[in-house]
């Protein structure tokens, strides 16, 4: 009997000791801990910020888990190998010399870049580059996806573009003339619809026949999108993220912030929802000033990892991750 209690005593203290660290506690960021009773903030990583360009753009995770970002000023695209607990090793430069990368999705053997003109295949083994197509609108942003088709899909001008991952078969799949000069990001519903945001004041269908939308506070710019299909957040399931990054330049601080926006069964936007700030009916710009929202710092892309948390890269040099608090 005795033998059989410390056998128990020792699997529960084994269960425990993984549970620990597959949910180690909260190390909280900046000053969102207190907004976010049942979400923990985390620093994920901290690169060199640059002057004159963004020091992170694009963020996508490949079919290990392992993490992907795009340094623009830089001209790097970086991978953080994935190890236990769902942390990283540091960043390290998988791809240099590149123009400008922003855009960026990853296929199980390798990642897509967009550049200024240019999309780049990026080999994960040796980080061998390759241009696999030429003649994106320079001066421009260019989110990446790939699809459930398999296939690459990318905005020229007010064009959604798509193409084959070596490069072949490129057709315009629709025009978007609702988001400005170019999308600053886009991705799918669970029931197929696009939606783009347009860098501005609000999210767009691509269904040209309906013309839906989701507007936002004037000039927060929203840009990176993420429908989330994970099981870390059910309260989220098949709804969209946006985060918008605010202006560079303006004297108005509106924006910084993370939106939620459900979708019923029919694929139709419930309210908009912000998570961050949270808690409070202060206007973005009073929230943004009292540190509640990402400012002064700007969100610029979202991806959701494969256990369902969500990950957001600030365009100052900062990856800050979203889980569910332990005990919460």
């Amino acid at each position: 009997m005795i033998r059989l209690l410390i056998l128990v005593s020792s699997f529960i203290a084994m269960l425990a000791a993984r549970q620990a660290v597959v949910d180690p506690p909260c190390n909280g960021w900046m000053l969102h801990t207190r907004t976010l009773p049942t979400i923990c903030p985390e620093l994920v990583t901290d690169v060199p910020a640059a002057i004159g360009a963004p020091a992170i753009w694009g963020l996508a995770f490949g079919a290990n888990g392992d993490l992907y970002f795009t340094r623009p000023a830089a001209g790097q695209v970086m991978r953080m190998v994935a190890h236990e607990a769902h942390f990283f090793d540091p960043p390290q430069v998988i791809a240099d010399g590149l123009d400008f990368p922003n855009g960026i999705a990853c296929a199980p053997d390798a990642c897509y870049v967009t550049t200024q003109t240019d999309i780049v295949r990026v080999d994960f083994k040796d980080g061998t580059t390759r241009v696999i197509f030429s003649g994106l609108a320079a001066q421009h942003i260019h989110p990446l996806h790939i699809g459930a088709d398999h296939l690459l899909y990318t905005i020229r001008g007010r064009q959604l573009i798509r193409l084959a991952t070596d490069g072949s078969g490129v057709s315009v799949v629709s025009d978007l003339p609702d988001v400005g000069d170019s999308a600053a990001d886009f991705d799918w519903a669970a029931h197929g619809e696009m939606w783009a945001s347009d860098g501005s004041a609000a999210i767009h269908s691509a269904d040209s026949v309906n013309n839906k939308l989701i507007a936002v506070e004037a000039n927060s710019q929203p840009a990176g999108l993420a429908f989330y299909h994970g099981a870390a957040f059910p309260q989220f399931a098949n709804g969209l993220l946006c985060v918008t990054s605010g202006s560079y330049n303006a004297l108005t601080f509106t924006g910084y912030a993370l939106l939620f926006i459900p979708f019923d069964n029919n694929g139709q936007p419930g309210s908009v929802t912000r998570l961050i700030p949270a808690d409070t009916d202060r206007t973005l710009s009073d929230a943004a000033l009292s540190l509640l929202t990402f400012f002064p710092q700007h969100p610029i892309a979202l991806a959701i990892s494969p256990q369902g948390w969500i990950y957001i890269a600030l365009r100052e040099g900062e990856i800050v991750r979203l889980r569910p608090r332990v005990n919460a």
